[in-house]
């Protein structure tokens, strides 16, 4: 069964999944703030793109992937953004198979993200990058709903 929180180690407090996408949101605006501020071709070479792709991830008509976000993390983030970033890919990574074992079809879930066909879900469970950080906040809504009947 799926539920609004994941333990992820023992001892430690429950968190939603709406509450990592939250942090996750959180630390891609820092990051981005931070390829504004740092030099272009450094950024560039750091996370080895062009500098024509460099300036288009800067003005975001590229948006930074899951990658990119990873090494800039590591280069500019805090041991807590590194941890924050940690468990939020820990679930996405995860999150297909949870949906799966949940009692809730996969199609509806699909369109609780608003994809037409179960086959967008089954991808994503393949490629857990193809997540959305957007499609996760959909589910840890439907999930914090959920909880609250």
């Amino acid at each position: 069964m799926i539920s609004a929180s994941k333990t992820e180690e023992p001892g430690k407090a429950k968190i939603r999944l709406s509450e990592r996408v939250h942090r996750y949101q959180q630390l891609l605006t820092r990051v981005r703030q931070r390829i504004q501020e740092e030099d272009a071709p450094t950024v560039a070479s750091y996370l080895g793109i062009s500098l024509t792709n460099c300036y288009d991830k800067r003005r975001g008509a590229r948006p930074l992937q899951y990658g990119d976000v990873s090494r800039l993390v590591e280069r500019y983030g805090s041991e807590e953004d590194r941890e924050d970033l940690r468990l939020y890919l820990q679930i996405r990574d995860s999150l297909f198979t949870r949906l799966k074992a949940s009692p809730i079809p996969l199609k509806a879930w699909a369109q609780i993200i608003g994809q037409d066909n179960v086959k967008s879900i089954r991808d994503r469970g393949e490629q857990p990058d193809r997540w959305e950080p957007e499609e996760l906040a959909k589910i840890g809504a439907f999930l914090d709903d959920f909880g609250k009947m």
